[in-house]
């Protein structure tokens, strides 16, 4: 019953579950090149979803499955539980609100983060960080020896204490994170068999014996190896443990978390190589989630891997893996597969590749009433061909409706960019662009905000105002732009740090311009955004060398900023 209940809640769901902003629009500065590319979840009502949809997902079509690690959060916070109980019946009991705090910050990272080894779990036990109570740690491992020795009969027991858990603690277990997690283990529990049971206590026992050993061998080693021993620069990466599995909600957390830091904040993101490590393991244990192989398709990308990308994104869109779910609306997504081939494409500067699919799209998206796909596909068909720009505001009156805000927006920013090459009105540009600023901050899209000031910096600069350019990049730069407390460190930062770059060496500042170079270099070190300090570095090399009269060296130079 419980698994027809969760069949028919994920049919009845409409597309509220699709995956937002798989490649943003260009940002339309002075260097002419294309913007990054980023994921990130979102829902369809939301004024800043982006509207690259993926079919609906019911990823809670299966139940997940109970692993050894699972079961060791249940008893760490089984003990929590007891040693809070006994710390307010005596108060000889030491057990401060300092460890309370450090405990649930632990436990907030363990059900959120996927399983790992006991060797880890008991590191980070004993971490400073999140180091817990020593009564507590003493009483765990207390319980997972138990468990060893006693026998199958643990897990009834544990059967028995999450249930009263629940009763006796209801009013708090509806909402919260421990009582869901609670409620899903038991779930879990009494849905299995008894050789599922069986199996899993055996795979415990087994985790727990391994850990253990691994736990007294790098004591014994790290007391007899010498301390100032250089750590290694780079990450070992092992398998891991055939026990453990991403749940579903852990892998919605890590595609959430990642696509929004390489949108926002791409340098505190995963490196690629680690990053797709981890999208192969939840790939193996969901491989009808879609999202996981748009977010591989994005990872891609920034490594420049054409061929693994357009894999990936072939994968995300694939009808084929999804075969439970509703054929009615297979119809209805399609447009949004070409748009992304056609991004794509563009990423690679295959221009006559990426108009067909963005034609593909066009047709597809007028066939299914779809205006948001229309005017994403517009915004690049203005990029990548500049005879198709006609300016229009007639879009603009549309803002009422918040679905389309952000694809309009794009709209306005790419038709100023194709009309300012074009030989437009500065006045009537500025004045369609003031407008796309005031749609941004009315829906606090920081992504368009930045990208709007450091557009407006790069038509000052077209029409020889540099000094206000300067002062439309150094306003940006000292801007707070802050979403829920995050600082945002994207495509329009970057394009202001080269427009700062190309200003200093202008003034003949070289030394100046090399140290911002060298900040934004570092700040973003990967594809796409790379290629703006790029093309500033070879500008600078340029003008370096022509004040130089190294000819050669100014050819080279100029090849690169123009191949």
């Amino acid at each position: 019953r419980q698994r027809n209940q969760n069949t028919n809640r994920c049919k009845s769901q409409n597309k509220n579950n699709f995956l937002g902003a798989g490649i943003r629009a260009f940002s339309l500065v002075n260097f002419h090149r294309f913007s990054r590319g980023v994921a990130t979840m979102s829902a369809k009502k939301e004024p800043e979803s982006f509207g690259f949809w993926l079919p609906n997902q019911c990823t809670a079509k299966t139940m997940d499955q109970l692993t050894p690690h699972k079961l060791a959060v249940v008893f760490l916070i089984q003990e929590y539980l007891s040693l809070k109980k006994s710390a307010e019946e005596n108060p000889a009991v030491e057990f401060t609100a300092r460890d309370r705090r450090k405990f649930c910050m632990l436990l907030l990272k363990l059900i959120q983060y996927p399983d790992m080894a006991y060797k880890d779990l008991y590191g980070l036990l004993t971490s400073p960080v999140y180091g817990i109570h020593r009564a507590h740690l003493e009483e765990f491992e207390k319980l997972m020896k138990l468990l060893k020795t006693v026998g199958v009969e643990v897990l009834f027991d544990l059967y028995n204490v999450i249930d009263k858990l629940i009763t006796d603690n209801a009013s708090s277990y509806q909402i919260g994170i421990v009582g869901l997690y609670f409620r899903r283990v038991y779930v879990t529990l009494d849905k299995m068999s008894f050789p599922e049971f069986m199996a899993l206590y055996r795979n415990s026992v087994s985790y727990y014996e391994k850990g253990a050993r691994a736990v007294q061998i790098s004591a014994s080693a790290f007391s007899n190896s010498d301390c100032f021993m250089k750590p290694e620069t780079q990450p070992v990466y092992k398998d891991r443990n055939a026990t453990s599995k991403w749940s579903t909600k852990q892998s919605e957390l890590f595609v959430a978390q990642q696509s929004a830091l390489l949108q926002n904040n791409e340098i505190g993101a995963l490196s690629p190589k680690e990053m797709q490590a981890r999208l192969n393991e939840i790939i193996h244990d969901h491989p009808l989630y879609s999202q996981a192989y748009f977010l591989s398709y994005l990872n891609s990308v920034r490594v420049r891997d054409f061929f693994n990308a357009t894999d990936a994104l072939h994968r995300s869109f694939d009808r084929s893996t999804l075969h439970s779910m509703t054929m009615v609306q297979d119809n209805k997504e399609y447009q949004y597969s070409a748009l992304n081939l056609a991004i794509l494409h563009a990423q690679f500067n295959h221009n006559e590749e990426a108009l067909a699919s963005i034609k593909e799209c066009i047709m597809l998206a007028q066939e299914n009433s779809d205006k948001i796909c229309l005017q994403l596909a517009h915004a690049w068909l203005c990029l990548l061909d500049s005879s198709k720009s006609q300016f229009s505001e007639k879009n603009i009156a549309n803002k009422e409706l918040m679905t389309l805000v952000h694809s309009i927006s794009l709209g306005i920013q790419s038709l100023v960019k194709s009309s300012a090459s074009t030989g437009y009105t500065p006045a009537k540009l500025f004045e369609v662009l003031l407008k796309s600023d005031i749609l941004n901050c009315q829906t606090s899209m920081m992504d368009l905000i930045a990208n709007g000031i450091a557009e407006r910096a790069a038509l000052w600069a077209i029409y020889g105002k540099n000094e206000i350019s300067s002062l439309c990049s150094q306003l940006l730069l000292n801007s707070d732009l802050k979403t829920l407390g995050k600082t945002y460190n994207g495509e329009g930062i970057c394009q202001a740090m080269c427009s700062l770059i190309i200003w200093l060496a202008i003034q003949g500042e070289f030394n100046l311009s090399l140290t911002v170079l060298k900040h934004t270099r570092e700040r973003f070190p990967r594809y796409p955004l790379s290629k703006s300090w790029m093309i500033a570095d070879f500008y600078i090399s340029s003008i370096q060398a022509i004040f130089r009269g190294e000819w050669t060296d100014a050819s080279n130079a100029c090849y690169q900023l123009y191949p």
